[in-house]
């Protein structure tokens, strides 16, 4: 986690205008957004599990319970964090492109005159 914080801190760091320094952030953001859904799912999975080992000592109908419940919780957990993570993620790297890429552009026309 550290390590990435680094990274993320150097990348903005040695960018040339304050501008580009936030379009290098909202790009990094948009691409820690759009890992939310795998991260999610392997938290969701974790959690299944621990639930499921607690209930071994316990009745069938009881295991049977945990079981469904650990997969229907993490299944709305990867779904819902799969829905905001897409989303936002996009919206950040749309908005880090346009502040890397935008800016004033300058077009010269050059007439030949003969």
């Amino acid at each position: 986690m550290l390590i990435a914080l680094a990274i993320f801190a150097i990348v903005i760091v040695l960018a040339k205008t304050i501008r580009h320094a936030f379009g290098r952030g909202f790009l990094l953001s948009g691409a820690a957004f759009l890992l939310l859904p795998l991260t999610s799912s392997l938290l969701g999975g974790v959690v299944a599990n621990e639930v499921i080992q607690e209930a071994a000592t316990a009745s069938e109908a009881e295991q049977a319970g945990a079981v469904i419940g650990a997969t229907l919780g993490a299944g709305l957990f990867a779904g819902a964090a799969s829905i905001v993570g897409i989303i936002l993620g996009v919206i950040f790297i749309v908005f880090g492109i346009v502040l890397l890429l935008g800016g004033r552009r300058e077009v010269i026309v050059v007439e030949r005159r003969d």
